[in-house]
């Protein structure tokens, strides 16, 4: 029996996961922090299930998937555009921040399909758009992977044709 422990420093002080597994391999249940220096360890029990010696430290970093815009997205118009993107594989959903004009910003979150369409756009401007897909955990969190790059929309409303002055 082997027991193996993973966590977010070298001292192991709090592990993030800890298993006991009869396997030379493991796999682990959950979805460890994105982009974040790991480390793990792992050491044999006897017989008797007496633990032995911790073997040296190992460290690795899981990197998640970036979400990639669909090619071919429009940058400008008068209408309301669909946002789409490639899905990520293992992604439960997605979180979309918006910046506005005017300087705001707006996320969405827990967002299931990979695509968007807002259902009202107030102004004129550019309009950015990045996303980030998130991925179950064993509790109910989840870990975010990292932002797309930024894609942005330039509305436009054009001068109205045709107009009629009366007095």
């Amino acid at each position: 029996v082997y027991e193996i422990q993973v966590a977010n420093e070298p001292t192991f002080a709090d592990p993030i996961d800890e298993k006991k597994t009869n396997s030379t391999g493991y796999t682990s249940e959950s979805t460890y922090p994105a982009d974040l220096l790991l480390y793990w360890r792992v050491r044999p029990l006897d017989d008797n299930l007496i633990p032995l010696t911790w073997s040296n430290t190992g460290s690795f970093q899981r990197r998640l998937p970036r979400p990639t815009w669909d090619s071919g997205l429009p940058t400008s118009g008068s209408t309301i555009p669909t946002l789409t993107w490639a899905p990520i594989a293992g992604a439960i959903s997605y979180d979309i921040e918006a910046n506005k004009p005017d300087g705001a910003d707006q996320t969405f979150t827990d967002v299931r399909p990979a695509a968007l369409t807002y259902s009202t756009m107030y102004g004129i401007g550019v309009f950015g758009q990045r996303i980030r897909a998130n991925f179950p955990t064993s509790t109910s969190t989840v870990t975010h992977g990292p932002w797309s790059t930024l894609h942005n929309f330039t509305r436009t409303i054009p001068a109205p044709q045709n107009t009629i002055a009366s007095v």
